[in-house]
Order: C-alpha cells, then structure tokens, then sequence
C-alpha cells in the first residue's frame, strides 16, 4: 500500500486503490493457507467483548461534532457505532470546506 510521511495513503487520495488491493489478494491466495486459517480460527473459541458494565447513556440525544474530509477521513466505525449507543448524534463537518459547525454543536473547553 502507498504511504507517505505520517502513514498509509488514505484510500480517498490513492488513485491505485483498485490495482493495489488486487495485487494483495493475489499475494494473500499465494503465501496464506486460508483453509488452515480458518480453521485455526474456528477452534479459537469466543472472545468476549468487555464493555464498561453500566455505560453511561444519555437521556436525550447528544449532538456531537466530527470532522470528515479529506484531511479527517479515518475513523473506527465500531466507535462511532458505541457513540450513538450512549446517545450520541452525530454531525459530519469539513474544518477545510464548512466557515461554521453545524448549527446544534456547541464548543466547550
């Protein structure tokens, strides 16, 4: 995968996206043993998720600001899925094209 100075080359800016996840397939299909893979893994048994016991949940809906763009794009889904499970709304915002955050974000240091 391409990289630059601070990590991989998010896959909005890499052209080659396409070309380069084929060629890891392909290196995957010729190196990995996919069948013993899974195997191995079916006999690994269950691995528990741990989650605070009694999280924290919002009794109305909390609107949370986050930036996406170009120069934000990399987030961890399940993260912003436990977000919304506490209560969290969640509101898309460019810091590079948006002069203002959306109208319900309110900033607090």
């Amino acid at each position: 995968m391409p990289a630059r100075q601070l990590g991989l080359l998010p896959a909005e800016e890499n052209k080659d996206l396409q070309q380069a996840l084929i060629k890891l397939a392909a290196k995957v299909e010729d190196e990995i043993n996919i069948d013993r893979l899974i195997s191995l893994a079916q006999g690994a048994g269950d691995f528990p998720l741990v989650y605070p016991e009694n999280p924290p949940i919002f009794r109305t809906r909390v609107p949370v600001g986050v930036a996406r763009d170009q120069a934000f794009n990399f987030y961890y889904q399940d993260s912003l899925d436990y977000l919304k499970e506490l209560g969290a709304e969640i509101h898309w915002f460019s810091p590079l094209e948006d002069s203002h955050l959306p109208a319900n974000i309110k900033v607090s240091i």
